[in-house]
């Protein structure tokens, strides 16, 4: 699909994408919520293996605990920082097709132009809503005891 300039040269909507490979654009986009997803279940595989060995819930581990606790911190860690790579993947993707093409936002959403940058940018809001969701679920780990029944 290519659409015609004011100098009647034919372009396509997004000229800077040879900047910025599909790849590094969809591990920005997709990086933040994958990081959360893997947290989330990762979390819930060793709590539910720890509080739930066998089919009666136990309702305190005693000195297991802090080991449980930092290896639930850890994992939330790794989310954490992996989400926030994503996220600057994106930033840096932007920052290299941020002038893709002139003119107004308005004008550039009524004709779809700047396809790159746009992906760019929802990359970077998706990486940084996750890391504050895998915040929220870090603060749980403060707030809630383990195994409680």
């Amino acid at each position: 699909m290519s659409t015609t300039t004011t100098t009647g040269a034919s372009a396509t909507p997004s000229p800077h994408r040879t900047r910025v490979g599909l790849t590094i654009l969809l591990l920005g986009l997709i990086g933040g919520p994958g990081a959360w997803i893997a947290q989330l279940l990762a979390s819930y595989i060793v709590a539910s293996r720890v509080c739930y060995p066998h089919d009666q819930p136990l309702h305190g581990i005693g000195a297991e605990s802090a080991q449980i606790w930092s290896l639930l911190l850890a994992i939330n860690v790794a989310a954490l920082v992996i989400a926030l790579l994503c996220a600057s993947v994106s930033y840096r993707s932007w920052r290299a097709t941020r002038s893709e093409q002139p003119g107004s936002t308005s004008h550039l959403l009524e004709v779809g132009e700047g396809r790159t940058r746009f992906i760019a940018v929802v990359g970077m809001l998706a990486g940084l809503g996750f890391c504050l969701a895998i915040l929220f679920d870090t603060v749980a780990l403060f707030v809630v005891p383990p195994c409680i029944g």
